[in-house]
């Protein structure tokens, strides 16, 4: 899953391969499905062989448990629909090919990171979808998409920053930098006294605040590489201007892995969890749920909206998180999954306006997409799911965390989260009814639904929120009860 998709794109850039990008977006649609059939099929039991043996003759250590593949099934869907939606997307040929490869090297980094033990290796693997996103991003060279890539990269560089000077603060302390010896030395009485390294260039009061500083620097820089508020800035400007591909795979999967998958490792596996981390995520959690929707509320294009929607819904899952419940954290990845493909349905939507009425702007549609049934169907269901409506799968996400944070005594975080929810749905039925609900102009151009490929990750993505949703008795006794074997 990581060196696979690597070696198709040093295959399709060989002097005698002919660079055509149909080939480019067989191999990597083919390498997206392969990985969904391989997890969502249970193919990976025998993992453990695989990991020995790799183990043993390359030097490298894979840890693979629930978490993990979840963001490997997430990342096979989302780069499924953006390589149907990338088809369409681009004029070039030249262009589109180096969207594929683009995006078959994004898949390779994301599993990487999914499957890494070794927090170096985590920020490698984060870096080459920083890498690469900045390039996708700037793919068009448009101005707007420009000045977008090179806010991206600004932030996320000092994010980098961040992230590196913390393990090296870490490596200081314990002498490694594998998530076992990391966790095995923080958990040893409290102290540090018996970590691998006997010769400690502190003292163990020293260490302790030092440990805590690093957290602090991860925390900083993984806020801002999941785009969490106050360090949002990039996200609707980066989302907004990108081809909405592009838009698709950043919203559904990197910044999610980079900036929420890294989080739950550091403070759910790797560090012991404390109130006061639990307290700060909360509050940070709470005020991006509140300020992306406000955002959201006022943008009148669509991929700025559903960018700070992102954002707002990715506080949820902030929220979860900071319980420091088993509860909570099994809402947390609930409500990642059902944020990755509700966002991937919405901009496989603004994909498909764009296909047939030419832009996505809100405020100029004026009931054109009535026009457009399956589009309007998909967006009114994906919008319904992230607003929590009930009986989607996005309801019951946001109802477990609800739950686990009154559970754990945090009484207002709870009725913020339920409230804010009301935002949520004012700004997506405030599109729906501009775009679908609107008598359209009488000397409106003849607007025809977009094709099957451009559709078809927003209807497989509503089938599943419906399927999810009705069928949630039986996800409650096959994951969310026996969370406590997910870490």
């Amino acid at each position: 899953m990581i060196f696979l998709p690597v070696f198709f794109v040093f295959l399709l850039n060989l002097p005698f391969f002919s660079q055509e990008p149909k080939k480019a977006n067989f191999l990597a649609l083919g390498m997206a499905l392969f990985q969904i059939v391989v997890v969502a099929g249970g193919f990976l039991n025998s993992f453990e062989f695989i990991a020995k043996f790799v183990g043993t003759h390359f030097s490298l250590v894979f840890l693979l448990d629930k978490v993990s593949l979840l963001i490997l099934l997430v990342t096979g869907l989302i780069s499924f629909s953006a390589c149907l939606i990338g088809e369409k997307a681009f004029n070039s040929d030249k262009t589109r090919f180096y969207f594929f490869n683009l995006i078959l090297l994004d898949i390779a980094a994301l599993n990487g990171l999914a499957l890494t033990s070794d927090i170096f290796t985590l920020y490698i693997y984060i870096e080459a979808t920083t890498i690469i996103s900045f390039i996708l991003i700037a793919l068009n060279k448009e101005i707007r998409a420009l000045e977008g890539a090179f806010k991206y990269v600004v932030m996320t560089t000092c994010a980098t920053m961040l992230f590196l000077s913390a393990i090296g603060i870490v490596m200081m302390i314990t002498g490694s930098t594998s998530f076992d010896a990391i966790k095995a030395g923080l958990a040893s009485s409290g102290t540090i006294n018996s970590v691998i390294s006997s010769e400690l260039p502190f003292s163990t009061a020293m260490n302790s605040t030092v440990l805590k500083f690093a957290l602090g620097l991860f925390l900083i820089g993984l806020f801002i590489k999941g785009g969490i508020v106050p360090f949002h800035g990039w996200v609707a400007d980066a989302y907004g201007s990108a081809p909405t591909p592009v838009s698709l795979m950043l919203a559904g999967a990197v910044t999610k892995a980079g900036g929420i998958y890294s989080l739950v490792r550091i403070v759910h596996y790797i560090f012991p969890f404390k109130s006061a981390i639990g307290i700060a995520i909360l509050i940070v959690g709470t005020i991006s749920i509140v300020v992306g929707a406000l955002a959201a509320m006022g943008q009148k294009e669509l991929k700025r909206m559903l960018a700070f929607s992102s954002v707002s819904q990715t506080g949820y899952i902030l929220l979860g998180i900071g319980t420091g419940t088993d509860l909570g954290l099994a809402g947390a990845l609930f409500h990642y999954f059902n944020h990755s493909i509700l966002k991937a349905a919405l901009f496989s939507n603004s994909a498909a306006l764009e296909s047939s009425i030419g832009h996505s702007n809100i405020s100029e549609i004026n009931g054109q997409g009535s026009k457009m049934p399956v589009t309007a169907f998909t967006s009114i269901v994906a919008s319904m799911s992230t607003a929590g409506v009930p009986p989607l799968s996005g309801f019951w996400s946001k109802l477990v965390i609800v739950i686990a944070l009154w559970k754990a005594g945090f009484f207002f975080f709870s009725v913020v989260a339920v409230l804010a929810s009301i935002l949520t749905l004012a700004y997506m039925l405030g599109f729906q009814k501009r775009a679908f609900f609107l008598k359209p102009p009488e000397n409106s151009p003849e607007i025809k639904e977009a094709s099957l490929e451009i559709n078809f990750p927003a209807i497989a993505f509503c089938l599943v929120t419906i399927c999810i949703g009705l069928l949630f008795p039986y996800v409650v006794g096959t994951i969310i009860l026996p969370v406590d074997k997910i870490l």
